[in-house]
């Protein structure tokens, strides 16, 4: 524990753990007052009354199967970088749920986790409940991607084939058919996305139809409109209107 110079009465806490690494996704909770965190194959739950209290820390591991990592290392991936399953994605669901992704050694899966008591949901067979991961989360755990939940729906912006170079901004209906912009179009310049937020601007407040909430996607892609010799990286800003 560390105290601040210039405010005795504060103190900032730390929290590690051995052998753990690539800490890639930080989820916090105001709804039950936690932090969640996401690492390499690793997520834990810390209280935000004291996330360094060991007491009162829960983890659960998500790892990727032998055969999963060596289809990666087949494929020319490194087993021992890339061959992991690197939590992308970790999201409030509901009051219940969080939903979790992650880049399952090039082979993006997503899941979800009971909160009350900090576990992966499993069907009656006691298998891991999973969804395919693909547009949603990247294969390659160095790309920079975003995602967001908004009134049940999950937007992302990410690529989504295994060689990286599709990247797209995705929608995914809980009931139909998924919208994603189309690749024709070019929209995107090999982006870094850094960020995503959920906008409610409908009115009256609490408007059920939501048609003037809007999600916003920042990021920086190559700027096309300039005319020089080398790409020239430019900030963006992009809006879908949900």
């Amino acid at each position: 524990t560390h105290i601040l110079q210039d405010a005795k009465e504060r103190k900032t806490r730390s929290f590690s753990a051995n052998g753990v690494f690539n800490f890639t996704s930080l989820l916090l909770s105001s709804e039950d007052n936690m932090l969640y965190v996401g690492a390499r194959e690793i997520l834990f739950a810390l209280n935000l009354s004291d996330i360094s209290a060991a007491k009162l820390q829960r983890s659960l591991t998500w790892k990727t199967p032998e055969k999963k990592r060596d289809e990666c290392s087949f494929k020319g991936k490194d087993l021992q970088k890339d061959c992991f399953n690197y939590i992308k994605i970790l999201l409030r669901m509901n009051s219940t749920h969080l939903y979790v992704c992650g880049t399952y050694a090039f082979s993006p899966i997503c899941t979800y986790i009971r909160t009350v008591d900090f576990s992966l949901v499993k069907s009656d067979a006691g298998e891991i409940v999973t969804e395919d991961g693909r547009s949603r989360c990247p294969f390659n755990p160095d790309y920079k991607s975003t995602a967001i939940m908004a009134d049940g729906e999950l937007y992302a912006g990410t690529v989504s084939n295994f060689q990286g170079n599709e990247p797209i901004i995705y929608k995914s209906l809980s009931q139909g058919t998924a919208l994603k912009t189309e690749n024709s179009l070019n929209w995107l310049q090999d982006p870094a996305f850094v960020g995503s937020a959920y906008i409610q601007e409908s009115l009256p407040k609490g408007n059920l139809v939501g048609d003037d909430d809007k999600i916003y996607f920042f990021f920086s892609e190559a700027g096309k409109e300039f005319d020089f010799f080398d790409n020239t990286v430019v900030s963006r800003i992009a809006r879908v209107c949900k």
